[in-house]
């Protein structure tokens, strides 16, 4: 154990609150960073499922409660209007990724959620203002141009909010927290993909290290449940070959961008071990949003990865490398104002990182794909998601939940 003098507070616009907690829990330990995407074997599943006949009749008409306590707070979340077992093979008739169709991952299943999306945008949208959501803070993949403009980033320059997500089969990707106990990170990162068309991700067996360097870990915690597209298997997004574990996902390329996100719920007071943590607001963009400046961060593969980060002493395991250079930026859209390409640099492990603005500590979207790897001559390569309206209301509904 290691006594930390020191706490982490940062005051802004929005919030200025702390508690202290003095000591510090090290862990030391080495896991590989995988190539695959994080997922996990077939969780057990209920046999039925439960529905809303009228979205606006309250929660004693959830068409009955289940044994299954984070199912049951789902029910509570605005528009909520049926839930069912998840089928891989049965895509939900929703025309876009987030539609009004989530996945859920619990200890004890996984299910289908659907919702009314007016109901749901009535109760939140206008929650955190035309500003976004803020951040807070409590105390106790390929290069562009072929040039990699990443550093490390170590100690005291670790950026906070930022972690990294590992799974039982020990892939590797990045999350930021957008909450005290909600993590942002990308769908591919808890579902395997598989000939079978997929696996999702145990709920409580995807661990996210908070603020790591190298050996150090500043806290862990595996989570308690997670959120997800629920078009990602439906689609055949996590249906692999032989020769291609991206082949669903790249013959289906639209869709499976739209839905490759995930929230991982973490349990309370997961954070005690660190004395400090901080998390990220988050907002829309808008069209006049191209060429905003941006950071990209995350926790990239080393070995033989031909994009892997090259500056200063080389790659270093399970370290986080921060992109913060002229050319990080909103550089086109591919569905605007959501979804854009950026000359940010990155590589497999970045995953699920974010792409942020350092001028209001927001998260602007999270890195998805790679469309080459040292890309020489290409100037933005990379493919992150932002917020839809769907995705912002969802955000904001599981922030009011998970303060």
């Amino acid at each position: 154990m290691i006594q930390l003098n020191r706490s982490f507070q940062r005051n802004d616009n929005h919030v200025s609150k702390a508690i202290v907690v003095p000591k510090l829990g090290t862990l030391v330990a080495f896991l590989a960073m995988g190539l695959v995407a994080c997922g996990s074997p077939d969780s057990s599943q209920p046999g039925s499922g439960g529905y809303l006949p009228d979205p606006s009749s309250g929660p004693e008409a959830k068409g009955g409660a289940t044994d299954d306590e984070a199912l049951n707070r789902s029910m509570e979340l605005p528009g909520f209007k049926s839930w069912t077992p998840y089928n891989t093979a049965v895509a939900p008739p929703a025309t876009n990724s987030t539609g009004t169709f989530i996945g859920l991952s619990t200890p004890k299943g996984v299910y289908m959620l659907e919702f009314d999306a007016d109901v749901m945008d009535e109760a939140t949208r206008d929650m955190f203002g035309i500003d976004g959501a803020p951040a807070g803070s409590r105390e106790v993949r390929g290069w562009s141009n072929g040039t990699d403009n990443r550093q490390r980033l170590q100690g005291a320059n670790l950026v906070p909010e930022i972690g990294q997500v590992i799974n039982q089969f020990g892939g590797g990707c990045s999350g930021t927290l957008i909450g005290i106990n909600l993590v942002r990170t990308a769908a591919h990162c808890v579902v395997l993909h598989t000939t079978g068309g997929g696996t999702v991700g145990g709920a409580n067996q995807q661990t996210f290290n908070y603020r790591r360097d190298a050996g150090t870990i500043f806290a862990q915690t595996n989570t308690q449940t997670f959120y997800f597209g629920g078009n990602y298997t439906p689609q055949n997004c996590a249906r692999s070959t032989a020769a291609d574990y991206w082949n669903g996902y790249r013959n289906n390329f639209g869709n499976c961008t739209w839905a490759d996100w995930a929230i991982l719920v973490l349990p309370s007071g997961w954070w005690n071990a660190a004395g400090s943590v901080q998390w990220m607001g988050y907002r829309q963009l808008v069209n006049g949003n191209l060429g905003l400046r941006l950071r990209a961060t995350g926790y990239p593969g080393c070995g033989t990865i031909p994009d892997r980060p090259i500056q200063a002493v080389g790659c270093v395991n399970n370290a986080e490398y921060e992109d913060r250079s002229t050319t990080c930026t909103v550089k086109s859209w591919t569905a605007s104002p959501s979804k854009f390409k950026s000359d940010c640099d990155g590589s497999p492990g970045n995953s699920g990182g974010s792409g942020w603005d350092p001028a209001t500590r927001q998260l602007i979207g999270h890195f998805q794909w790679e469309d080459c790897t040292t890309c020489a001559g290409v100037s933005a390569p990379n493919h992150f998601l932002g917020h839809d309206q769907w995705l912002y209301d969802f955000q904001n509904s599981l922030r009011n939940m998970f303060p």
